[in-house]
């Protein structure tokens, strides 16, 4: 019998075949379009889980205000005293690790040739004992016991190593000889943690002592039960108490915070990536138009029952029964759904990259091993199949002989009714879409044609770090008899990424407690008028300044400040000229 009605479905979509191709044409670009939101919101939420005890792992960062800052300012880093306190004093972690970046960028040296790496990080001993990373090679428990011990991502491996074990090969890091201890399969794209190798830090000069004053470490930690979090938060809060009394006496205030580590992407203000709002917008866009797909369907199936209203007729006054005429439209709409939903996933497949670099993510989730994708898609399938075409094929079985050959496909008014309603709904989504795109469009409009204080247009920004100044140097002798190019500066971050946070004290005219917060970056002379800030009052960077600050007896730096600063300092813009201040020892004008 099933069998029978797939025949007939089939010989109906061929004898069809303009509008078949219509309907599942619509079909094949609606489910295509949500398995591919599907598939940006699934790899948005699955940061960190891959690892086997995700729901264990924790993320410490920090926050911090000034006595006279207006509010909290959140670190992603600890100081290097956080692991070791973690370790001896909180029972509930099972191990802490610290990560730190290899800030400068690494020049490998291969053959006669210097290559550079810039995704390389430090860490303790532990913390593949906490990141459970697959090894291809070497031995994770020990891969990092010693000084001078490396171990490289797969590819890092591969590309240094080709065709032959990495293991116990050296790699040359700034002339420096690293010993390669193990090899890990690559990082996957869902992960915060994005590096092309880990150095051991047990030669790092900064882990000697255990220090509070600095916070430049991410740190992470394995507890013993996911239901430890609260009470590791409640001792935190108290070794704030304990670390930092003396500066919160003098009005400081700072705070630890432990977080799941898988929770880290969408949900910390501190140190996430991403946006768990606009997940839910995404989820949201992707039902609504998975409905409207839907409803679109099935007034298609609708409107196409009209044209074969002879055909039903026909069969009924033959003593074809209700059943049947259901179970042969079911299975007609279930088969031209089917055949949408193997071309969407076709095409899915293959949009995915394209798709994942629109929305800035490399998308390299492998899914296709995994039972629960096949239950997923069935049950996809199911669902669609009731939703798009059960009510065609209930609304058509109901219909009487007599009514159709008058020309009235369906009896009852609530079927004219729920056409319309579908029609109506499927309308207010798509102005409802409309709106949300014009709204979007202006949002847009309005960000890239905001003045934001510095021009970045016609800007190009290369990666100098490692760069020694005489290599800067010669770049820029090179690049300054470009005709094309009008200025070169160089600066410690991006403009646009600033990451440097420093603390003001020592204030002019201020009291001595006084202390601000600030986000600061250093930089070259001519940066201000290659970016065309807009100076209000004093002048830029000169000669004069760049010699002060590198006189090696009585150092003065020079300070530029916006109007948001000058404020918090008490002054107006014309006021701050001249005025003495102290950014984290650097004592200026």
């Amino acid at each position: 019998m099933i069998r029978n009605y797939i025949k007939i479905a089939w010989r109906n979509i061929r004898k069809n075949r303009g509008f078949s191709l219509l309907n599942m044409s619509g079909l094949t670009i609606g489910i295509t379009c949500f398995l591919l939101l599907a598939t940006y919101i699934y790899h948005e939420s699955s940061y960190e889980r891959f690892f086997s005890h995700a729901d264990r792992l924790a993320y410490f960062s920090l926050s911090y205000k000034a006595p006279n800052s207006a509010e909290m300012v959140s670190s992603s880093t600890t100081p290097t005293g956080l692991q070791q306190t973690l370790q001896s004093d909180f029972p509930e972690i099972e191990q802490a690790s610290r990560l730190y970046p290899y800030i400068q960028g690494g020049l490998v040296d291969i053959g006669n040739q210097s290559l550079k790496e810039n995704k390389l990080i430090y860490a303790d001993k532990n913390v593949f004992e906490i990141l459970d990373y697959d090894f291809i090679e070497g031995n994770k428990k020990h891969v990092l016991d010693e000084p001078n011990q490396i171990v490289l991502t797969e590819t890092l491996a591969k590309k240094y190593f080709p065709n032959e074990s990495a293991i116990n090969k050296t790699l040359i890091i700034d002339k420096v000889n690293w010993k390669v201890s193990g090899v890990i399969a690559d990082m996957p794209s869902n992960t915060q943690f994005r590096f092309s190798a880990i150095l051991s830090n047990q030669g790092l000069a900064r882990y000697k002592e255990a220090s509070w004053n600095s916070a430049n470490d991410i740190t992470i930690g394995l507890l013993k039960t996911d239901q430890s979090f609260q009470s590791v938060q409640l001792k935190l809060d108290n070794l704030v108490k304990d670390k930092f009394s003396e500066s919160i006496k003098q009005g400081y205030e700072f705070g630890f915070k432990v977080e799941k580590l898988s929770d880290i992407h969408l949900h910390s203000k501190t140190a996430g990536t991403g946006n768990i709002l606009y997940v839910y917008i995404l989820v949201a866009l992707g039902i609504a138009l998975l409905i409207l797909t839907c409803i679109n369907f099935t007034n298609l199936i609708l409107a196409n029952a009209i044209e074969r209203k002879k055909e039903i007729g026909v069969k009924k006054v033959l003593g074809a029964g209700r059943k049947t005429i259901f179970f042969q439209f079911l299975f007609e709409c279930s088969l031209m759904i089917l055949i949408s939903l193997i071309i969407s996933l076709v095409a899915t497949w293959l949009l995915l990259p394209l798709f994942g670099h629109f929305m800035g993510v490399e998308m390299q989730i492998n899914l296709w091993n995994k039972p629960i994708l096949y239950i997923a898609i069935l049950a996809f399938f199911i669902i669609l199949s009731l939703l798009a075409g059960g009510w065609p094929a209930y609304s058509i079985s109901s219909s009487k002989p007599i009514s159709i050959f008058r020309s009235k496909l369906v009896e009852k008014q609530t079927g004219i009714s729920l056409s319309k309603m579908l029609i109506a709904f499927q309308f207010c989504i798509s102005i409802f879409f409309i709106i949300c795109t014009l709204f979007a469009g202006q949002q847009m409009e309005f960000i890239q044609s905001k003045n934001t204080g510095l021009d970045r247009s016609d800007i190009l920004v290369l990666d100098g770090r490692g760069w020694q100044d005489k290599e800067r140097q010669l770049l820029k002798d090179k690049l300054s008899q470009l005709n094309s190019v009008k200025g070169i500066t160089a600066s410690y971050d991006s403009p646009v990424n600033i990451q440097g946070g420093y603390t003001i004290n020592e204030v002019e005219g201020q009291a001595p407690d006084f202390s601000i917060d600030v986000t600061a970056i250093p930089i070259e002379k001519d940066f201000v008028s290659v970016f065309n800030i807009k100076s209000i009052a004093g002048s830029s960077l000169s000669d004069t300044d760049i010699l002060r600050a590198r006189d090696t007896i009585a150092p003065e730096n020079s300070f530029i400040i916006n109007t948001l600063a000058a404020n918090a300092m008490g002054w107006t813009p014309k006021d701050a000229i001249g005025k003495k201040i102290n950014l984290n020892g650097r004592k200026a004008l």
